[in-house]
């Protein structure tokens, strides 16, 4: 999750907002944000024994 941030926080700092994926325009903060979800939940997620 922090390092989502951090990603976030830097592609920002150099102008990077968003891009163009097919009709969409994506905002790479969007991205990131899903992938620190992702691993926050993968950090939690209890384990089977």
């Amino acid at each position: 999750m922090l390092f989502s941030i951090l990603l976030t926080l830097g592609f920002n700092a150099m102008g990077w907002t968003r891009f163009d994926f097919a009709f969409f325009e994506i905002w790479w903060a969007a991205i990131f944000i899903l992938l620190g979800a992702v691993g926050l939940a993968m950090a939690l997620w209890p384990e089977d024994k």
